[in-house]
């Protein structure tokens, strides 16, 4: 698989994953008005695509921002921390190792840039045992500040990766 910093022109493509992410797991909750935007947030620290190798299609997406920029939630870390955001893997390519790339590439980008990571997903999600078997931590629940297709805001889990939540820990 490759893994490349996601350009312009690969937005059309995202936008299809995310499609079939959204019809295959109702991520997100609510359709976006401009899906592309969505996937273009505020400061967008980085932003990677994993690239098929046999006929270069787009098949996963993540991100990384300043929380404090961050429209879906409260800051987590304070201002040396990102969040990874927007990781979306294609439902036809799960489970072959695609979002541990994208997830490692952005945790990886993060740390090189001196900041912390964390993230955070919709509580009960499949995705909260996905990261916990990666070794994520849970660190806190709160209330979202956006809200779900029902209008109401769903309770959300703050994850650390392992390096971070032990530190956390050890204080």
């Amino acid at each position: 698989m490759l893994l490349r910093p996601r350009r312009d022109e690969d937005l059309p493509a995202v936008v299809e994953v995310l499609r079939a992410v959204h019809a295959a797991d109702d991520y997100p909750s609510r359709w976006p008005d401009d899906p592309a935007g969505w996937m273009s947030l505020p400061g967008l620290h980085g932003a990677w695509v994993a690239v098929a190798p046999t006929d270069g299609a787009v098949v996963g997406h993540v991100a990384l921002v300043a929380p404090a920029r961050l429209p879906e939630g409260p800051p987590a870390g304070g201002p040396g921390t990102a969040e990874v955001v927007r990781l979306l893997v294609a439902p036809d390519r799960r489970r072959s190792g695609v979002g541990s790339l994208l997830l490692a590439e952005a945790v990886a980008a993060a740390r090189a840039d001196g900041l912390d990571v964390d993230l955070q997903v919709v509580a009960g999600s499949g995705a909260v045992d996905v990261y916990a078997r990666l070794g994520w931590v849970e660190t806190r629940r709160h209330a979202a500040s956006w809200v779900g297709a029902d209008g109401v805001p769903p309770q959300v889990v703050r994850m650390a990766p392992p390096g971070r939540a032990a530190a956390e820990a050890a204080r």
